[in-house]
C-alpha cells in the first residue's frame, strides 16, 4: 500500500501557508506534517517530525530557502516562490520542482507525484534527490536529470555537457559539478573532465594514454594521475 506523503511547508507569510496547506489537503495521499517561518523554525519541526518534502518559499528572514536548501540532510524541496529568477540556482541545489506563486492545484500534485516516485512506499525517506543541470538561452530555462548526461568538460573557460548527443553549456565550474555529482556514478578521469560511468562501453590503451570509449563513440582521455581510481570504479568498487 502507497505510504501517504508528509508535506512541511516552510513559509513567513501566514496566508501563504494557509493557501498551500488547503492545497495540499486537496491532494490524494498528502497530508501536512508541519509548518515553519524560517530556517531555525524548520530545524525544530525537522526533530521531532517526520517529512518527505518540504515547500519552500525563497524570500524569509535571515537564511533564504536557496541558502536553506544548501544544507545537508533535508528531505527533497519543491520550491514555493514569486521570484522567478532564483530557477538556475534552485535547480543548482537539485530541487525538485519551481513553483511561482499563485500555485494552481494541478502543478503541486504534479510536483508531489515527482517526489512520491523517488520516495521508498514502506520505509523513511532519504534525501537522495536526483541532481539536475539547467541551462539558461535567452528567457528559456532548460532543465535536465543528470543521469541522462554522458559528460562533462571544461573548455575555453566555460563547462558543457552532452546530452542525447546535444551540447550545452553551462555557467558552474567543474569542481562544483564534480562535487553536485558525487555520488551519482560521475567520476573525475581528467583535469578537464567528467564522466557519467553508466555511459562507458570500453577502455582503450594505445600509446597516447587510456580514454573511455562512451556508447555513443565518444572517446574521453583518461589521466595518468586518475586511472587508477577509474580501473578502480570500472571494476565495480564503490567510492
Amino acid at each position: 500500500m502507497t505510504r501517504t506523503l508528509r508535506v512541511l511547508i516552510v513559509d513567513d507569510e501566514t496566508p501563504a501557508r494557509r493557501r498551500l496547506r488547503r492545497a495540499c489537503e486537496r491532494v490524494a495521499g498528502v497530508e501536512v506534517a508541519g509548518e515553519a517561518t524560517d530556517a531555525a523554525t524548520l530545524r525544530r519541526v525537522l526533530t521531532r517530525d517526520r517529512a518527505d518534502v518540504i515547500l519552500l518559499d525563497i524570500a524569509m528572514p535571515g537564511l533564504s530557502g536557496i541558502e536553506l536548501a544548501r544544507e545537508p540532510g533535508l528531505p527533497p524541496i519543491i520550491f514555493t516562490t514569486a521570484h522567478s529568477e532564483h530557477a538556475l540556482e534552485a535547480f543548482r541545489v537539485d530541487a525538485v520542482d519551481y513553483l511561482l506563486k499563485p500555485i494552481s492545484e494541478h502543478a503541486l500534485a504534479l510536483a508531489l507525484a515527482r517526489v512520491r516516485a523517488r520516495v521508498p512506499t514502506q520505509t523513511p525517506s532519504v534525501s537522495h534527490t536526483p541532481p539536475r543541470l539547467a541551462t539558461r538561452t535567452g528567457s528559456l530555462l532548460r532543465v535536465f536529470d543528470a543521469r541522462e548526461v554522458s559528460h562533462l568538460a571544461s573548455t575555453d573557460r566555460v563547462v558543457v555537457f552532452w546530452i542525447d548527443g546535444q551540447e550545452m553549456i553551462l555557467d558552474e565550474s567543474l569542481n562544483t559539478l564534480e562535487a553536485r555529482l558525487r555520488g551519482h556514478d560521475f567520476l573525475r578521469v581528467h583535469r578537464s573532465a567528467l564522466v557519467n560511468l553508466t555511459f562507458v562501453s570500453a577502455m582503450r590503451f594505445d600509446e597516447d594514454g587510456a580514454a573511455l570509449q562512451l556508447r555513443d563513440g565518444t572517446v574521453v582521455p583518461v589521466s595518468r594521475r586518475l586511472l587508477p581510481e577509474v580501473k578502480r570504479r570500472l571494476s565495480g568498487q564503490s567510492e
